[in-house]
């Protein structure tokens, strides 16, 4: 499964923990647990939303909850070479 999930994000370019969960059929929670597994690995990488408002985010009219997108690290890389 952690496979597919990978597949996934790379085919997408990047994704929603909603997104992946709806997709395979299981809880957020679940999919979060994954995730999380593939992020140790260094096969995808987490990117934090910015703020949906036009003030800072340390301001009272920010969305408490921004949601965190998914994007695989294959790509992102640079190689150095000697």
């Amino acid at each position: 499964m952690l496979i597919e999930i990978e597949e996934y994000i790379k085919k997408r370019d990047s994704s929603k923990l909603s997104d992946i969960a709806i997709h395979f059929d299981m809880s957020e929670n679940l999919a979060k647990l994954m995730i999380d597994k593939l992020v140790i690995e260094k096969k995808i990488m987490t990117i934090q939303a910015g703020c949906p408002t036009s003030g800072s985010c340390s301001s009272k009219t920010c969305h408490p909850k921004i949601e965190k997108y998914y994007k695989s690290t294959e790509n992102n890389w640079v190689k150095i070479h000697f």
